[in-house]
């Protein structure tokens, strides 16, 4: 183990090294620098921080310089500022030259002041900038002065008058500031006081000039006591900013906490881990954007004025739990508190919504009735906590969260406390902490649509064939959406964290698949449904064309005369048919016999008659045809061939009526187009043979 206790390190540099172990309590650590060091388990504990002696010079010669700097523009803006209101009272009240001076000095320290204290008392920058843009008025009036009028005064740049005012209130502030950095709180009143006050007020003299170059006693005063009045205002608000860190004078403190800590015990960058700071004094100390994971800080002094910004302990309320063990403030929503040491405490009614508890230290705090709504707490300490009336709605722990001993009568599951846990009752003794150990070892997913569920439960799949040991341990439904919790097998320990970001990464990966799955599903069903139209209007336009051409063949024109029976006319629309196959016949005509021998009887000059119908017979026989159908055909059939051996006149009157009664039999053929044809050409051929 590394012992430096009560050593004098100062100015030592320990950039980088591995200091796990060390000890260093009592030890003289002023300007030395740890950055970039393993402290894991050092202790620290009395040891003494803050700046060397070279480097608290060196501040305070850039302070002075600065300081300096600052009162030549608290110069200016007060000579703008007089010029201006001069210019104003001459021109309202008859005044005496020396007597107006005096007046604007008040007027201008009242104004100053009153706007300060106002913007103060309300926590708004408002008054303040009312203060300025009176200010700017009446100091652009030094613009349309005159030469002779800004003569006096020593200005000869007129277009900065108007924001000489900003430039002196903000003057005085930063330069007593700067001052108060360089050295350490106790004394910071006297050298800022001293500093600010000499270096203002020797500036100000400075440009006091008059005619035959002797200084204006009136002037001179008016200049030192306003300059005395800035620097006391600033050194006010630079010492109010470290001791109230009030929100409206934040952005000073952090511009004098490192300015203060430049040159200060460094720790930027190091690894402090279970490191043990106990009764140490961090006065100009740099903690900045390091890692503070349960440290113990125990009774430390001057915390406050160390430079914490960017890590868990930058907000005051955190500061006051750690030292003191309390706080007025039980928000600490959106906070970040990872690896903050509150073990023991009264935490009672807080609020953790969406903070960063990971690898905290609360145990044995009473933790009833806090809101723990999605706060991650993935290692965080909670043996012996007291969990009762808490709200755990979607929080985040892991298999290094510890419940030892932790005990709650009953939970909320649901922010607005509408599901309990458990539903009725009360948790038995050692219930809470064996439940929510074993929870601690698994993953939830939320699946908001269906497509997500299918995208979520392929991309476990994949993660399992991956070789990473997982499966569902859970599923439920809640409103709109479903709940998975995926579990290791057995006691490996899950790496929430890394299984987390591969299921979604792999959910991404499986919502894109299936997006492109159903869009090719979508477009072959797109592609069916065209195809079936096209067969569909096909079909139409066969049934229309075979519809057209036996009304064609069909309606035949004639004329009858009286007692003549006139000229037949028709159009040939024959049509040959090869090779055709006509399948799936469902009913057949049967026996038809007496029909075929009554057909055989027709004479010798009626062979073209015969022949045609023994073919509708055979065409018929191989249709779609129902009983009823049949019986109909045959009959109409048999009157054909009965009424052919008849009168011209007979047989065309009855003979019409037979083959009309075969032609409503056409929708028999809607799904053979090719046998409707031939159908259709055989009646034809029959109109013109009856």
């Amino acid at each position: 183990m590394l012992d430096f206790r009560n050593q004098n390190l100062r100015g030592r540099s320990f950039r980088g090294q591995d200091l796990v172990g060390a000890d260093f309590s009592g030890a003289d650590l002023r300007g030395v620098d740890f950055r970039g060091a393993d402290l894991t388990n050092s202790k620290f504990c009395k040891a003494h921080m803050g700046l060397s002696y070279r480097k608290k010079i060196l501040l305070l010669l850039v302070s002075l310089f600065i300081g300096f700097a600052a009162g030549l523009f608290i110069v200016f803006g007060n000579n703008v500022f007089g010029v201006g209101f001069k210019s104003i009272a001459e021109y309202f009240f008859a005044v005496e030259k020396n007597n107006l001076i005096y007046l604007a000095t008040v007027i201008y320290l009242v104004g100053l002041i009153t706007s300060i204290w106002f913007t103060l008392r309300k926590q708004e920058w408002r008054p303040l900038i009312w203060y300025f843009l009176v200010a700017a008025a009446v100091t652009g009036a030094a613009v349309g002065a005159g030469p002779k009028a800004a003569a006096e005064a020593g200005i000869k740049m007129r277009p900065l008058a108007l924001v000489a005012p900003v430039v002196t209130a903000a003057a005085g502030t930063i330069s007593v500031t700067v001052v108060g950095a360089a050295v350490g709180f106790e004394a910071a009143a006297a050298v800022e006081w001293v500093a600010g006050v000499a270096a203002v007020t020797f500036a100000g003299l400075i440009p006091i000039l008059v005619k035959n170059g002797k200084v204006s006693g009136d002037g001179g005063v008016a200049i030192a006591v306003i300059s005395i009045a800035s620097a006391l205002v600033g050194w006010y608000l630079s010492h109010r900013s470290l001791k109230t860190e009030e929100p409206l004078l934040l952005p000073l403190r952090k511009l004098r906490l490192v300015f203060r800590c430049w040159g200060g015990t460094d720790f930027r960058g190091a690894t402090l881990v279970n490191t043990d700071f106990s009764e140490a004094d961090f006065k100009n100390a740099n903690f900045y954007g390091s890692t503070i994971i349960r440290c113990i800080f125990q009774n430390a002094l001057n915390l406050h004025l160390a430079n914490t910004l960017n890590t868990p302990l930058e907000p005051l309320e955190v500061r006051q739990l750690v030292l003191a063990g309390q706080t007025e403030v039980k928000d600490f929503s959106y906070h970040n508190l990872r690896g903050v040491v509150f073990a023991g405490l009264n935490l009672q009614g807080c609020k953790f919504h969406h903070a960063d508890l990971c690898e905290a230290d609360l145990r044995g705090c009473i933790l009833k009735d806090c809101d723990f709504t999605e706060t991650m707490a993935y290692g965080a300490l909670f043996d012996h906590a007291e969990f009762t009336a808490a709200i755990i709605d979607n929080w985040s722990i892991d298999k290094a969260t510890q419940f030892n001993d932790a005990k709650a009568k009953f939970v909320y599951l649901k922010r607005d406390k509408s599901e309990c846990n458990p539903p009725q009752g009360e948790f038995k003794e050692g219930d809470f902490a064996k439940l929510y150990q074993d929870i601690a070892n698994t993953v939830d997913f939320i699946a908001h649509t269906p497509a997500e569920l299918q995208a979520l439960l392929r991309a476990i799949e994949k993660i399992k064939d991956d070789g990473i040991d997982i499966f569902i341990q859970q599923m439920e439904r809640k409103a709109d959406s479903v709940a998975l919790r995926v579990q290791s097998e057995g006691d490996v320990e899950l790496d929430k964290a890394a299984i987390y970001a591969q299921v979604e990464k792999q959910k991404e990966i499986e919502l894109t698949a299936l997006k492109h799955e159903f869009e090719q599903k979508l477009l072959i069903q797109q592609n069916e449904m065209e195809k079936e139209r096209i067969k569909h209007e096909e079909k139409a336009k066969q049934v229309d064309l075979l519809a057209g051409l036996l009304h064609k063949a069909i309606d035949k024109p004639f004329i009858v005369n009286t007692g003549t029976i006139g000229e037949i006319t028709m159009n040939n629309n024959s049509r040959s048919i090869q090779n055709a196959t006509i399948q799936n016949s469902a009913v057949s005509l049967g026996d038809n016999s007496a029909v075929t021998n009554r057909i055989q009887q027709l004479p010798e000059n009626q062979g073209e008659l015969k022949e045609v119908l023994m073919q509708l017979i055979a065409l018929l026989e191989k249709s779609q045809v129902t009983v009823s159908e049949k019986q109909k055909v045959e009959q109409e059939i048999k009157n054909l061939a009965e009424i052919a051996p008849k009168p011209a006149e007979e047989r065309k009157s009855s003979g019409g009526k037979a083959i009309t009664a075969l032609k409503d039999l056409t929708s028999i053929f809607k799904d053979l187009p090719e046998m409707g044809l031939k159908y259709g050409e055989l009646l034809a051929k029959l109109w013109m043979l009856i």
